[in-house]
């Protein structure tokens, strides 16, 4: 079975990894909000613009994945 991460690195498309990190913080098991969104745009973008030779996938998941453990309630414990 694989794990969430190599679910969502697995996906190419950026508009579906949204879809499936809006799904699961439906569900309750990741933090997802709009600043999370921003950050991998705004890498997204980057990454288009300058023609940098990298994964982009790979930078992409990255940026969405970074802060899924985060709380909103930094007092609260999950």
């Amino acid at each position: 079975m694989e794990t969430f991460a190599d679910y969502i690195l697995s996906e190419r498309r950026f508009d579906k990894k949204l879809a499936i990190m809006y799904f699961l913080e439906k569900k309750g098991e990741i933090y997802f909000n709009k600043s999370v969104i921003l950050k991998a745009t705004i890498a997204k973008l980057f990454m288009e613009h300058e023609n940098i030779d990298i994964d982009r996938n790979l930078v992409v998941t990255a940026c969405l994945l970074c802060s899924c453990k985060k709380s909103d309630n930094p007092r609260k414990s999950r």
